[in-house]
């Protein structure tokens, strides 16, 4: 199964306000620059009240011209997409920041941005 994840992506941040959890895990909200999306099958979404798998058919996915045309990205357009919660808020957040650092680990410097991690 592949997997596309939606999550600000600067160590530090705040759960998004972006997708919010309208009650039971109806999820609503925009989500720009989300890799690989178009081919996933199942998203994970960090909204206001933590982490949620969201079916990638139940999204509205557009695609977006990266620089890099190896990463395709995607705008995730959720409108009371059902998701299944897997994380509380602070373990979203941690789960996140662990992802992100392990994924600086397997990538060039290059790719990392400026060197406060902005």
């Amino acid at each position: 199964m592949r997997t596309g994840r939606a999550a600000d992506p600067r160590p530090g941040a705040r759960l998004p306000a972006a997708v919010r959890d309208s009650g039971g895990g109806v999820l609503t909200g925009t989500v720009t620059a989300v890799a690989d999306a178009v081919a996933a099958d199942v998203l994970l979404v960090v909204a206001d009240t933590g982490l949620y798998a969201v079916p990638a058919a139940s999204a509205g996915l557009t695609p977006q011209v990266p620089l890099d045309l190896t990463r395709p990205l995607a705008t995730v357009t959720l409108d009371a997409a059902a998701g299944t919660r897997l994380a509380d808020p602070a373990t979203a957040r941690a789960a996140v920041a662990g992802a992100l650092l392990s994924g600086r680990a397997c990538s060039p410097p290059s790719s990392w941005g400026s060197p406060s991690g902005a």
